[in-house]
């Protein structure tokens, strides 16, 4: 479908969301978030860009890469997004000589562009677990997935649906770690 092009430079994309700068209302700190670098699934641990025409079967976009593995683009958008639900005296990246309250602990990472119907779209997947570090109480786990139809069929349609998929991803984090943090025993935590 995508034939190897030597002739064409690399061209290489980030991974961004628009978070609100906006302070909100403080609410009542828990003390301090630990985010760990979210793991991924074998295949999606590398610049290169993912993208699958069938089922089970991974290809990478020959002149397309990402700026750094999704992962490691990722974590930063994350602690950033928690940060700003203003529910923590601080939210902070790992590895950190920090001793948190909580620790959130992501894995089972994929990104990948799929053309396996019109228009294609993106696909992120995280898996969550969200600790009380001081009994390693997991107080929740849930799976978020997020689908992106792509403006194109090429890969830069696929990184601005990375892009909007990951605005959304990140907010529905961020809404249910609040939630979790607040009411561990409700359903939908």
């Amino acid at each position: 479908m995508f034939p190897v092009r030597t002739d064409e430079p690399i061209h290489t994309y980030f991974l961004r969301a628009e978070i609100p700068t906006e302070a909100r209302p403080m609410t009542q700190s828990t003390g301090t978030l630990l985010v760990n670098l979210p793991r991924a699934q074998s295949g999606f641990n590398t610049h290169r860009m993912a993208y699958i025409t069938r089922d089970h079967e991974l290809n990478y976009f020959a002149v397309n890469q990402w700026a750094e593995t999704p992962a490691h683009m990722l974590l930063p958008l994350l602690v950033k997004a928690l940060e700003h639900t203003n529910q923590w005296d601080a939210v902070v990246q790992m590895p950190s000589p920090v001793r948190g309250n909580y620790q959130l602990i992501s894995e089972n990472l994929l990104l990948q562009h799929e053309f396996t119907q019109e228009p294609s779209r993106i696909r992120i997947h995280l898996r969550l677990q969200l600790i009380r570090v001081k009994n390693f109480h997991v107080l929740a786990t849930r799976e978020f997935t997020v689908l992106e139809n792509a403006q194109s069929n090429d890969p830069y349609g696929g990184v601005q649906a990375a892009n909007s998929a990951t605005e959304q991803l990140l907010k529905e984090i961020s809404e249910w770690v609040s939630l979790c943090r607040v009411e561990p025993t409700d359903k939908k935590c």
